[in-house]
């Protein structure tokens, strides 16, 4: 029995190791540029089209970027989901 708990251990970790690489991106609206955001919900990064910035005030930019990032971070929650099942963040899945 233990081993099979240790096959299945291993299986998981494989899985959930294999899921940490996948990056979800997402275009910022208004053609900004586009924000990437690991599986887990990390920001990963943000790239900005600098010739649109002079065009729009500060609070507008970071409105648009705030909304891209919650979208990659629903899209990278079903994601995970998918690949690694209902309870992916727990350490132990």
């Amino acid at each position: 029995m233990a081993a099979v708990n240790e096959e299945r251990l291993a299986e998981a970790r494989s899985r959930r190791a294999e899921a940490d690489e996948k990056i979800i991106g997402e275009k910022i609206d208004d053609g900004l540029g586009t924000v990437q955001v690991g599986i887990s919900g990390s920001l990963r990064a943000i790239q900005l089209e600098q010739r649109l910035l002079p065009d729009l005030p500060e609070d507008r930019v970071a409105e648009l970027v705030v909304a891209a990032i919650h979208r990659a971070e629903t899209k990278a929650g079903q994601l995970r989901e998918i690949l690694l099942g209902r309870d992916a963040m727990r350490k132990d899945a």
